[in-house]
């Protein structure tokens, strides 16, 4: 587990007998070494060499070197693997990341990330908003208009009537062929039908008058 402040190795005894290390060492990438002190290992079991400030996060090896300077294993973990959650394992003969199993078996399978599932399916575009503006109706006179209460019957449209044209008569002043500038256009009054009624009347009563004065 490199990832960790305490960094460790795991290494398993397989065989019924128990064993014990001495002089085994590890070293890294970079040829530095750590030795691993005396180590008893049950038949059948694990133990634990724990460590410090020995691998780097981002990439590095481990190399497990025996007394007799024989390489016994060794992984090299790639970058962009840093994660406290899962640890390196030698699964089936390879070394993978799977389940953190300090002390106990290793995990029978190695860990697989999810695979992200892509949406093939179009996007639907919004079809767009059609803002229609109402064209103005002209208005119009003479015309009545419809309401909310009007029904088609109810609608009539009004005559227009023409009104009469007095058609202009000309006034004839009477002329008179002695007018002069600053004399006046009114008529002269004819008294001549008078004076014929009042001399017919003389006439009339005359024979009447004569034979009175002749009596007296």
């Amino acid at each position: 587990m490199p990832y960790s402040s305490l960094e460790w190795i795991e290494i398993y005894k397989n065989n019924d007998k128990p064993v014990e290390l001495k002089n085994w060492k590890i070293k890294d990438n970079s040829a530095n070494i750590k030795i691993i002190p005396d180590l008893i290992i049950p038949s059948k079991s694990y133990q634990i060499f724990e460590f410090s400030s020995f691998l780097n996060n981002d990439t590095d090896k481990i190399i497990l070197i025996n007394h007799d300077g024989l390489i016994i294993n060794q992984h090299e973990y790639p970058s962009g693997k840093l994660t406290l959650e899962r640890s390196w394992s030698l699964v089936n003969g390879s070394w993978c990341q799977s389940e953190i199993t300090k002390s106990i078996s290793n995990a029978t399978s190695c860990y697989s990330a999810p695979t992200p599932t892509i949406n093939n399916s179009p996007t639907s575009t919004p079809n767009p908003t059609v803002t229609l503006i109402p064209t103005p109706i002209p208005t119009e006179r003479n015309l009545y208009k419809i309401d909310e209460l009007a029904t088609a019957s109810a609608i009539f449209t009004p005559i227009e009537e023409s009104l009469p044209i007095a058609t202009p008569t000309a006034s004839l002043l009477p002329v008179s062929s002695s007018l002069v500038l600053g004399e006046t256009t009114t008529a002269k009054k004819n008294y001549l039908p008078l004076i014929f009624i009042i001399s017919g009347a003389l006439l009339l009563v005359s024979p009447l008058l004569i034979e009175k004065l002749k009596k007296k």
